[in-house]
């Protein structure tokens, strides 16, 4: 059966090693922390972390507010923050 939360935590651990260029050790007692720019997403970003702490308790998604999408893009190339919220227009 396919378990959401269990996707959600794998996938967010899956990016945060390919991002951090680091081997996290998976462990249900260490918390593994994203930083997350939002830009003009902040609300979204929100809920998302309030998803997270509610049902993932190895993920805290720290949500950080930006001046967009283009600063966000930036922002994870030079590694400030693991993920972004964007749009392309």
């Amino acid at each position: 059966m396919f378990n959401a939360v269990r996707y959600f935590e794998q996938t967010v651990l899956a990016l945060l090693r390919r991002r951090c260029g680091v081997l996290l050790v998976r462990s249900r007692h260490q918390v593994h922390t994203v930083r997350l720019a939002t830009g003009e997403y902040y609300a979204f970003g929100l809920a998302i972390a309030q998803v997270a702490k509610k049902h993932s308790p190895i993920i805290e998604i720290a949500v950080l507010e930006s001046p967009g999408s283009s600063q966000n893009m930036s922002n994870v190339n030079n590694h400030t923050v693991d993920m972004a919220l964007g749009s392309d227009r």
